[in-house]
């Protein structure tokens, strides 16, 4: 019974880490794009307008303002942000039904007699806990401390004997 609610406690600091992670890789690519809509849009109001004078500086603003757009623009896809947030998204949902299994079968425990089909389903969500595994990635310390302090209010290390 220990070691599964550490295991649950351990599934429900990943679950949190990987939503807030998803969270700022979401937010990195939208900023991102805003500052290329921007900084487009400055550029494209500028050249309808047929003003050469981008807020009285002339064409070098032009010049900055489409590189600041471009760079934006390129950010999102280079660095794969969008496919990371994805991928954490997968992660966090994973956890979570991990979470949930551990969770159920801590409950049947308490409530039932020991039988072996507990057996069965503590190695399936080993399975399940192993092919998480893949998506892991080493965590901020910062990050991992609020998750992990998180994760204690959630489900207190003394609290082991009182899922129901």
């Amino acid at each position: 019974m220990t070691r599964l609610f550490s295991e649950l406690q351990a599934a429900r600091f990943n679950e949190l880490y990987y939503q807030r992670r998803g969270e700022w890789f979401r937010k990195l690519a939208t900023g991102a794009n805003i500052i290329s809509a921007l900084a487009a849009s400055a550029v494209l109001a500028s050249l309808l307008t047929g003003n050469s004078n981008l807020w009285g500086l002339g064409p070098i603003v032009w010049k900055i303002l489409t590189g600041i757009a471009a760079a934006a623009a390129a950010i999102g896809p280079i660095l794969g942000l969008d496919a990371k947030a994805s991928q954490m998204d997968r992660a966090a949902l994973g956890h979570s039904i991990l979470r949930n299994r551990l969770r159920i079968l801590l409950s049947d425990l308490k409530l039932s007699d020991l039988e072996d089909s507990h057996i069965g389903r503590d190695q399936e969500i080993q399975a399940l806990g192993s092919a998480l595994a893949a998506l892991d990635e080493a965590p901020s310390e910062k990050l991992r401390d609020e998750c992990w302090k998180q994760t204690l209010e959630d489900y207190p290390s003394d609290s082991a004997w009182n899922i129901v």
